[in-house]
């Protein structure tokens, strides 16, 4: 049976009205990460959906939805975007993957805006970057790359450059297991268990192809594309 989906509530006066809502349920057993969309755990597990575009965003909004679950050592997420004009240059960890075809995860691992947020993001060929910031841009630090090296990442795309766009539409996927050990390296944690709530964010960017969108899941309401709100943070809510 598919768990019921999220949807859209307040979530209280730290954040923007419309911030959504989703719930996160446990796996039985640990996910294998290797891009098949179609394991069960995937096909028993409902879909948020990356749709609400920021400004500057023109009419290419590549459909995108994220699942997400948990167990006692790892947050799961599955990417999956019908995309177009897709390119990829980011080959190293922590390169500027955001410029490229890019799905990101934004999260704070407790309920407290205030504590900090981690930006997780992964371009369409399985690049990723990731940084703890204890407010936007205030005392920055990046992920060491020993521990990036823990995170599990599977995508679709053959882990090659892609610096041509690729004209046709296609769909691709990127698939992780976060480690949540590793984040107490950098911030307070709460280990995710029923009841337990973290706040997030999930975006979608292509920031220097020839058609840049920016596509978020909880609406960020600002005048120029910003994914660094943490007060328009969504509610995961662990079961």
């Amino acid at each position: 049976m598919t768990e019921q989906p999220s949807s859209i509530r307040s979530t209280g006066q730290d954040s923007h009205p419309a911030a959504k809502t989703y719930r996160v349920f446990k796996t039985p057993h640990p996910i294998p990460v290797n891009g098949d969309v179609e394991k069960p755990v995937w096909q028993q597990t409902a879909a948020l959906e990356i749709a609400c575009a920021q400004p500057k965003t023109g009419s290419h909004c590549p459909r995108t939805h994220v699942k997400v679950r948990y167990d006692d050592d790892f947050v799961y997420v599955l990417f999956q975007t019908a995309d177009q004009f897709v390119r990829a240059v980011a080959m190293d960890t922590h390169g500027e993957v955001w410029k490229d075809s890019c799905v990101e995860f934004f999260f704070t691992p407790q309920c407290d805006l205030s504590k900090g947020y981690f930006n997780l993001e992964i371009n369409c060929i399985g690049t990723l970057l990731m940084r703890y910031q204890a407010a936007p841009n205030d005392r920055i630090r990046y992920v060491d790359k020993n521990d990036c090296g823990q995170i599990r990442v599977a995508a679709s795309m053959a882990h090659r450059a892609i610096p041509s766009e690729i004209q046709t539409p296609v769909v691709w996927t990127v698939e992780c297991a976060l480690p949540v050990a590793i984040l107490r390296h950098y911030a307070a944690v709460e280990q995710p268990r029923p009841g337990v709530v973290w706040r997030a964010n999930f975006n979608k960017c292509a920031d220097d192809c020839s058609r840049p969108h920016w596509l978020s899941w909880s609406p960020v309401l600002t005048a120029f594309p910003d994914f660094h709100r943490p007060d328009c943070f969504g509610r995961l809510e662990f079961q």
